[in-house]
């Protein structure tokens, strides 16, 4: 995390951050503490929260995404509609990312035709 954003706070250059669940669970505070330091230049980082896994607690992510566009940051969902991910419509609808990635299963269904897409959203 601080190499990051020392890349942002020393160029030009936005980042993206990936968090699991679990580190959001487990230090969440501290993450936002050091992410708030860089208020100046957070409108130049986003923060991706991974599919690896479910929150125990989604009011959890829910607090966490707030503090991060609090900071001057966004929040972006890594994987959405990933066969193995957590990702779902639900977790878009309450923690409303300003990104949304799409796996790349799903895109490449898209683009076939597959109307797998099309049911994920």
């Amino acid at each position: 995390l601080d190499f990051a954003l020392r890349i942002v706070e020393t160029t030009d250059v936005s980042v993206a951050i990936n968090v699991s669940p679990h580190t959001i669970e487990a230090r969440g505070a501290a993450f936002i503490d050091r992410l708030s330091a860089t208020r100046a230049f957070a409108c130049r980082v986003v923060v991706e929260i991974t599919e690896v896994r479910p929150f125990s607690r989604r009011g959890v992510a829910e607090e966490f995404a707030a503090a991060v566009r609090a900071s001057g940051a966004r929040i972006a969902l890594d994987d959405y509609g990933s066969e193995a991910g957590y990702i779902d419509v639900g977790t878009v609808e309450s923690l409303r990312p300003e990104l949304l990635k799409f796996d790349r299963v799903l895109v490449e269904a898209g683009l076939a035709g597959d109307s797998t897409f099309e049911e994920a959203l």
